[in-house]
């Protein structure tokens, strides 16, 4: 017997960055500032999933922080405070 063990990914939002100082450039790079074995980004679109089911009863809202830097250089950056309440 066979078991096929796959990892389902939840999408839970997305974060998006706007360079105001320059309408020609609009690439950023995005990452979480701290790792987070619950959690990841993709760095090129901003996407946040959990990567393990989430457990209210264990804990209802987790706050993460995401940097998104742009791709020029030297690199400038900002960060976001995002809550996620189960």
């Amino acid at each position: 017997m066979f078991f096929v063990c796959s990892v389902v990914y939840l999408q839970i939002g997305r974060v998006s960055a706007v360079d105001r100082d320059s309408e020609q450039f609009s690439g950023f790079e995005y990452k979480l500032q701290s790792s987070s074995e619950l959690f990841s980004i993709d760095s090129d679109t901003g996407e946040i999933t959990a990567k393990v089911s989430l457990d209210r009863e264990e804990r209802s809202i987790h706050r993460l922080v995401v940097v998104a830097s742009d791709l020029r250089a030297p690199a400038m950056s900002s960060t976001a405070d995002v809550s996620v309440q189960v």
